[in-house]
């Protein structure tokens, strides 16, 4: 048919063939097939803003793409991170705490030693709302007066070590599913974190999921597929009502930076948020419509703009083609000067010849 899905199952951890030994074919098999066959009759995403929870899947993209890459303090340091002079600041809901932990035992994205001879550490980037730390290696750490704490890595021993992530999470909060479907008229349930984007200097995130649900007056409804949230990070961390209780450690991947690839791992908790838009105030909503009147006027500009620089165009051509004419005249002027001037050469030698003959030998 028209419609074609996909989906996947992936498992990754620090050891050897007994991971192959422990895992049974159909438990990659089987559940990526229903999915993809369940995400065959779900229904394309209604366009909007909504309330939204997001399983632990979607919240470990949102927490690698949207926080962890700002809080790489090498970013910082370059002046391209939001959250760049916030130190201790509040950033986002008190309900959220983040960490980066390099010892979780046999994780994917866990190590004793970074590449700069550091040893591996937990790190929390986010507590209770507040900033509390950033990932550093030995030269962020010494530019910005930090201890080092052993986010240094490589990828060969021929690479610059830069700051990386290792296995980034958020930390356990109190709610369940049922709690945070409670009091949702419509919204929006995401599942299967799929690939995600982040603009650091920006603050802005894509996150793409492979579907979801959705939410009707408090019940998970009908499933939906293609589904694509994007927002401003603190914004949308500001704007977290719940946080879940449930956890999971099952997003390996590598994460690309600086032409090296690192493996990590991207795990969380279900939480619930309303998004920026979705709640805005009259203020809010004021200087998006401003925004929005800003981008339009911008774009009559450019168009203005296209249209004049088109019509100097077509007087340049216009020009362009009266000199062409003026220069094809005078070639056709000049020739017609040459063949005269020949013309008038030959005659001339005619009359010569002539003289020549009535003249005659002289006695």
């Amino acid at each position: 048919g028209d419609v074609r899905q996909e989906a996947y199952v992936r498992k990754a951890s620090q050891e050897g063939f007994e991971l192959l030994e422990r895992l049974d074919p159909s438990d990659f098999t089987e559940e990526a097939a229903s999915r993809a066959v369940g995400l065959l009759t779900a229904r394309r995403a209604p366009s909007g803003t909504f309330p939204v929870i997001f399983h632990p899947s979607i919240t470990g993209l949102l927490t690698h793409e949207a926080l962890g890459h700002n809080a790489e303090a090498d970013h910082v340091v370059a002046g391209t991170s939001i959250l760049a002079g916030k130190m201790g600041e509040a950033v986002a809901s008190e309900l959220l705490t983040i960490v980066d932990d390099a010892t979780v035992p046999g994780s994917w994205g866990s190590y004793f030693y970074d590449s700069e001879g550091t040893p591996g550490q937990r790190r929390i980037i986010i507590e209770n709302g507040r900033l509390a730390g950033l990932m550093h290696s030995l030269e962020t750490a010494a530019r910005t007066g930090a201890a080092p704490n052993g986010s240094g890595r490589a990828q060969e021993y021929t690479d610059r070590p830069v700051v990386r992530m290792s296995n980034t999470f958020i930390a356990p909060g109190a709610s369940s599913l049922q709690d945070m479907l409670k009091g949702i008229d419509l919204g929006v349930y995401l599942n299967g974190g799929h690939w995600g984007y982040v603009f650091c200097e920006r603050g802005q995130f894509t996150c793409h999921a492979g579907g979801g649900w959705m939410i009707r007056n408090g019940e998970l409804a009908e499933p939906i597929r293609d589904v694509s949230v994007a927002g401003m990070t603190l914004e949308t961390l500001a704007n977290i009502d719940a946080v879940g209780s449930d956890f999971e450690l099952t997003m390996p991947g590598m994460c690309g930076k600086c032409g090296q690839s690192m493996p990590v791992m991207r795990a969380g908790r279900m939480f619930a948020y309303y998004s920026y838009f979705g709640r805005a105030r009259a203020d809010r909503i004021a200087r998006i419509e401003a925004y929005v009147a800003g981008i339009a006027a911008l774009d009559a500009g450019l168009r203005a703009e296209e249209e004049r620089l088109a019509d100097l165009e077509g007087q340049q051509k216009a020009q362009v083609a009266q000199l062409e004419a003026a220069r094809a005249g005078r070639r056709k002027a000049l020739a017609e000067l040459e063949a005269e001037s020949h013309t008038r050469a030959q005659t001339l030698e005619q009359l010569r010849e002539v003289l020549r003959g009535h003249q005659g030998p002289r006695q």
